[in-house]
């Protein structure tokens, strides 16, 4: 019968990398609303510089090239280490913690953003990851793609395509990312 049909490989990868997703997404939030006002944090978010979104002092500064090859450098080792990872036969376990820490990363991020901004904290949280979400997402997407599937090919040409993709996001991130920080 076919309600009783076996999923496919990919499928069940997919389904544990989107429930590892939203379990990350808990547990961020979880732990965002706890940390949050506890005797440790001191201090208001806008003066933990570095350790959170759209926060950094470097973010807000005007778009240099030195900002861009530093990024560039940055999103395109992270881009390389995933579709290597994607390669390896341990690629759907590790795309799996991989999205528990994304989970849990965005869940913190959006707490805190809602801590601080009150209703505000959502859209601050959207305009700190535009545009350049727009062209990371999708690349990412592909390298879990490549790495939840059977097939273990090297992919040069596609690699190569989102290697440029991720250049144009970190372009983006540079000079036109730092215009939407200011209307926060």
């Amino acid at each position: 019968m076919k309600m009783f049909r076996r999923e496919g490989e990919k499928n069940r990868a997919a389904r544990g990398f989107s429930i590892c997703f939203f379990f990350g997404i808990a547990v961020g939030t979880l732990a965002g609303n706890w940390l949050y006002g506890r005797e440790w944090q001191r201090f208001p978010l806008s003066q933990w510089g570095i350790w959170f979104l759209g926060q950094g002092p470097w973010r807000l500064q005007e778009g240099t090239l030195e900002k861009f090859f530093y990024l560039l450098q940055r999103r395109e080792s992270q881009g390389i280490g995933a579709w290597i990872l994607g390669l390896t036969l341990c690629a759907a376990p590790a795309y799996w913690l991989l999205a528990v820490w994304g989970g849990l990363c965005t869940g913190w991020a959006i707490t805190w953003y809602t801590a601080e901004k009150g209703l505000m904290g959502l859209p601050g949280f959207f305009l700190s990851c535009f545009p350049q979400g727009l062209f990371y997402l999708p690349v990412w997407g592909l390298f879990v793609w490549w790495g939840l599937g059977r097939e273990r090919k090297l992919r040069l040409g596609a690699f190569l395509a989102a290697a440029a993709v991720l250049a144009v996001g970190a372009a983006a991130e540079t000079w036109i990312n730092p215009f939407f920080l200011q209307l926060l």
